[in-house]
């Protein structure tokens, strides 16, 4: 969403589609909705998603609310940074078909926009690369932190980037809304168990990374939430005319801080 010449008055309305609706004879509605404008990015990266939200870049939101319509009027002023207009559900996972409408006035009556809309496109977007994975309860597959003899036996997920490339990881925990811990007196444990993510340079073309680990890039230290995430730039060629092959490489290594610990997470790389 961008704004260029001078303060503009919107009205966004975000609408549920085949909303699917529960109790009161059918008048309540199962999702709650959302609406956030949030400032976006700034120079060549300003056609992609924002990847990062801090205090400092929300702008104006209206929700969460169930109902099958969400109102947002604001006054936005010109920025050479696009704003981001983001939708969202009251939570991780839930899924549905909503319909996204902006209207302003002409203020001076010239029949064009005084604002510029549209779409991420994946062609201007991120290269993203999504996988899912799992520690496995009381194996050596959930190894522990570095600090624990089996931390290479851990899930490894090797990347290869042009050098110099600029790398967003994000781990995300999956299932916590679906595995019954999050209703009283059905939790066996932790909502969240505490977990972080490594970054080291890798040993070659889909080599495992083995005890002791070292070469490290970055590294996201545990937590107990249900995503962590770290940035790094992927390491220089050796030489100029080096052939993509030997180029070098990194490898990922999720893990939980108490070792034995099981869990499924989806690991987002941009």
């Amino acid at each position: 969403l961008r704004v260029r010449d001078r303060p503009v008055a919107l009205v966004l309305t975000l609408s549920q589609l085949n909303v699917r609706k529960v109790s009161g004879n059918g008048r309540g509605y199962a999702t709650a909705v959302g609406m956030h404008i949030v400032r976006g990015n700034e120079g060549r990266l300003s056609r992609r998603r924002k990847l990062f939200l801090g205090a400092e870049d929300m702008v104006a939101s209206a929700g969460p609310k169930f109902a099958q319509e969400l109102v947002l009027t604001v006054v936005l002023d010109p920025s050479p940074v696009p704003y981001v207009v983001v939708p969202c559900a009251h939570a991780p996972g839930v899924e549905g078909l909503f319909r996204l409408t902006v209207q302003a006035d002409d203020l001076n009556d010239d029949g064009v926009p005084d604002f510029g809309f549209e779409p991420v496109r994946p062609s201007e977007d991120w290269q993203t690369q999504r996988l899912v994975g799992e520690w496995k309860a009381g194996e050596t597959a959930a190894g522990g932190p570095p600090t624990e003899a089996h931390f290479a036996d851990n899930p490894q997920y090797q990347l290869r980037a042009e050098p110099g490339a600029r790398v967003t990881v994000f781990v995300d925990l999956v299932g916590v809304d679906s595995d019954g811990r999050d209703e009283v007196g059905v939790q066996a444990g932790p909502q969240y168990p505490a977990f972080g993510l490594v970054c080291v340079l890798g040993n070659g073309d889909h080599v495992k990374v083995e005890a002791p680990v070292e070469g490290l890039v970055a590294e996201a230290s545990p937590k107990a939430a249900d995503g962590v995430h770290l940035a790094f730039t992927m390491p220089s060629a050796p030489g100029p005319g080096t052939p993509p092959e030997e180029e070098p490489t990194v490898v990922l290594i999720p893990y939980t801080q108490e070792p034995g610990v099981g869990h499924r997470f989806v690991v987002t790389t941009y």
